[in-house]
């Protein structure tokens, strides 16, 4: 079983809807075969790439973390926004308009990306504690 599969019965397995839960697998493979494709292979080193799948109350987070060059894919979405070829970087459009939310940090020659997905409201757990009085 590869690891969109393992994301996707991890996150109905924990409450999230089959789209969420496609959402996530999808935005994994995704981002991983562009990991793999333009940063593994580019110097021919040795790379090493961490997924993981956290669920947080409301939300699903796909993290992925590698050692291959440097790539920020909200900047590159920021750059090539202006390209009028629509399957030019489909994969990471795709996974940019499905999530709520993606951060990009590049710390001790690692590459952090985080791409969070939040539940629809009717799925959401209102914990009354977490309100204000």
């Amino acid at each position: 079983m590869d690891f969109s599969e393992k994301a996707y019965d991890f996150c109905l397995g924990h409450g999230a809807g089959k789209r969420e839960a496609y959402y996530i697998s999808l935005a994994a493979e995704e981002m991983a075969g562009n990991i793999i494709k333009h940063g593994f292979f580019r110097d021919g080193g040795h790379h090493t790439m961490e997924l993981r799948v956290i669920h947080k109350k409301n939300s699903f987070m796909l993290r992925i973390r590698d050692n291959s060059h440097i790539f920020d894919p909200i900047k590159k979405m920021a750059a090539v926004s202006s390209i009028n070829d629509p399957s030019r970087y489909i994969g990471i459009k795709m996974v940019m308009k499905m999530a709520t939310d993606v951060v990009y940090t590049s710390t001790l020659k690692l590459n952090n990306l985080v791409i969070r997905i939040d539940m629809p409201e009717e799925k959401q757990v209102h914990d009354p504690d977490d309100e204000d009085d």
